[in-house]
This record gives C-alpha cells, structure tokens and sequence, in this order.
C-alpha cells in the first residue's frame, strides 16, 4: 500500500458565502477514520537527558500536529472556528503506550484520527512511526469534551466543520484501515477496530 503524497489544500478561489471565506462545510462524520499526516524531524529541544524525545513532547507533538493538519489539509480553521462559536475542546483522557525512542535528528510521521465521536464527546487516536522504517514510536487515544466558554458548561460537540476549501476535503484523505496497513507493527485491537467500522 502506497500512501499519497501530503499536499496542503489549495485556496479556494469559489464564489463568496454567507460566512466569509467558508465555502463547504464538512459533516464532521465524513472525518470517522480519515488518516491526516504530517511528517516532522525530531529536535534537539525536545530531548530528555537521555537523547530521547521526552515523553511530554509527544503530547506537544500530537496538539500541533492536529490543530495544523486539519488547516493545511482539509482548509478548517479550528481555532478560528472554536472562537467563533465560543467553545473550546478540553482533554478528558489521554492513554499512551511506548514503543521505539526517537532521537534528535529522526525523521517521524504523526498521523490521527477520530476512532468516533458523538455530541457528548470525541475519541481520537494518534500514532508516532518511522518515516524510512515504519515502526510505531509511540501510539495514544485521546478523550474529548466541549465546553460553552460563556457558561463554563458542557456543550455538544460541533457535528458540522467549515471548510474554505470548495469541496470535501477529508474525502481525499486515506482511510485509517490503508493507513495502518503501512505501519510493520500496528497496535493490533487498532486494526481490529478499522477493519470492524462500517465507514
């Protein structure tokens, strides 16, 4: 399985809307499964004392990665879009498993993406591989909730993304399943999981 190579979403050059600059809105099941990349090179700054990449960089790693892929890639402003709508995602739960070290200098591909999501809150999942290689460094599941920043309440999460892009943007993403087919040692109830969605 060869993956398509990353290319950031063009501009949309589509007529004006009602919302400026959003010309499609994404229903947010469309992003179910889609694999979003992103392709980094490890750090010095983000080293432990041992030459590793320190475990809490992995969650820096995961927050810029998805708040920049899903711009660059699929055309939605997310920080733009929460402010709007005065909400805000607040991390539930965070489960991370370990594998290979990642050292200055190696060059890594993080990926993720919505295992599910329902008003009441979203799970998404991440996984850290070798580019050359394709071994896992690192796997985590992310728990989501949303919250009305006006009211500091629970809200429902947003099932409708705005995109500025003309079209579906996600469609043109890989499916989680193709993805993982990539990796040499996928975490196995992670395939499991794919294989057994509908989508």
């Amino acid at each position: 399985m060869t993956l398509p190579t990353i290319r950031p979403a063009a501009p949309s050059a589509g007529a004006a809307h009602v919302r400026v600059g959003i010309v499609f809105d994404i229903p947010f099941a469309d992003f179910v499964h889609r694999a979003l990349r992103t392709q980094e090179r490890v750090q010095f700054s983000q080293l432990d004392a041992y030459g590793h990449l320190a475990t809490a960089q992995y969650v820096n790693l995961y927050f810029d990665h998805r708040m920049q892929v899903v711009k660059d890639l699929l055309s939605v402003d997310l920080g733009a879009m929460l402010k709007h709508q005065k909400l805000a995602f607040f991390l539930k739960d965070i489960r991370y498993q370990f594998g290979m070290p990642c050292s200055m200098g190696d060059a890594i591909e993080v990926t993720s993406w919505v295992e599910r999501y329902s008003e009441r809150d979203q799970e998404q999942r991440c996984i850290v591989v070798g580019q050359e290689d394709r071994l896992v460094r690192a796997n985590a599941v992310f728990t989501f909730v949303c919250v009305n920043l006006e009211t500091g309440k629970k809200a429902p999460m947003p099932l409708i993304w705005p995109s500025s892009a003309d079209r579906n943007l996600s469609l043109d993403q890989p499916s989680a399943a193709d993805y993982l087919a990539t990796v040499k040692n996928p975490p196995a109830d992670w395939v499991e999981a794919v294989q057994r969605s509908p989508g």
